[in-house]
């Protein structure tokens, strides 16, 4: 988890990266460490991102409003201290933005891989992690190819669980009657109790076995948790029906963006009665008003 860049010295070339979203957090919270998160992979957006070096200093970007995504590109140019100091860099992304998907994380870390990609650089997850912290005040956990309790306002990893976590099937919604999202800069950060505190290091725990075992009960008791935690803070409306909704369906569980308005029911997709279930929870969803889903599986495997 270094932060080392090995630049190969080759000529530069037009680069091309991609950033992955996410679907809230497996677990987001505050451990002895610090404040933490471990986000859920979602494969179903993502950020690609396309560089061209210049030796004319600063970035130029499309589109323009993607200033973080620039900012980050910038960033990785000036430590570079290559003759390059510049380009255009362009992000083309389906992320939908300020729902708890991780738009801006995506752009950044799209951008950061196409940077190297052009100059031929080669970056750990440690660094493309810190410089986005450096760019969005806070990231997310996905250019990590394992799970991690991150710390996202920091830019550093807490613990590396060791692998992925287990494959989850998930039926995901937006919470959010306005369709305007959160501005996650600028929603207060959470004041948590002792006794958050407490449950955190359980729901931790809860984490590191669903990874350790590939444990899909696991994984839903501790994104469960974590959301329940999270209604003192960016309630989910009507949280308590999808309680409901999850115990009547055989849901694993609920997952929550903590910065965000979207929401999912978490199920094993590799029970056979999972279509049944996710059948159910459709159904009872929409008796809610949410008719609008995404299902998708987080991994293959």
């Amino acid at each position: 988890m270094s932060s080392q860049i090995i630049t190969t010295g080759l000529r530069p070339r037009i680069g091309t990266g991609v950033g992955a979203a996410h679907f809230g957090e497996l677990m987001q919270g505050a451990l002895a460490g610090g404040r933490v998160l471990l986000s859920l992979p979602c494969p179903l957006f993502q950020s690609e991102a396309t560089f061209s070096p210049s030796r004319e200093r600063g970035v130029l970007m499309c589109p323009s409003h993607r200033q973080k995504a620039r900012l980050a590109a910038e960033t990785l140019l000036a430590e570079l201290d290559t003759a390059w100091r510049g380009g255009f860099l362009s992000i083309r992304s389906n992320v939908p933005v300020s729902r708890g998907l991780g738009s801006s994380t995506a752009d950044c870390v799209a951008a950061l891989r196409a940077v190297a990609s052009a100059l031929g650089a080669t970056l750990t997850s440690g660094t493309i992690a810190r410089i986005a912290v450096s760019a969005e005040s806070a990231a997310d956990s996905t250019m990590f190819p394992s799970a991690v309790l991150f710390l996202h306002r920091e830019g550093r990893v807490l613990e590396d669980l060791g692998a992925e976590l287990p494959a989850l099937e998930v039926l995901g919604f937006d919470t959010g009657p306005s369709g305007r999202g959160v501005d996650t800069l600028t929603h207060p950060q959470p004041r948590y109790e002792a006794s958050d505190l407490a449950r955190f290091a359980i729901l931790a725990g809860l984490a590191r076995q669903a990874v350790a075992a590939q444990d899909v009960h696991c994984a839903g008791f501790a994104a469960t948790g974590c959301a329940r935690v999270n209604q003192r803070f960016l309630p989910k409306p009507r949280f308590d029906d999808l309680e409901r909704i999850a115990s009547e369906s055989g849901a694993l569980g609920i997952v929550a963006a903590h910065s965000g308005t979207v929401a999912g029911l978490l199920f094993d997709p590799k029970d056979k009665a999972t279509p049944g279930r996710i059948s159910i929870a459709s159904r009872q969803l929409a008796r809610m008003g949410i008719e609008d889903t995404w299902r998708f599986i987080t991994r293959r495997g």
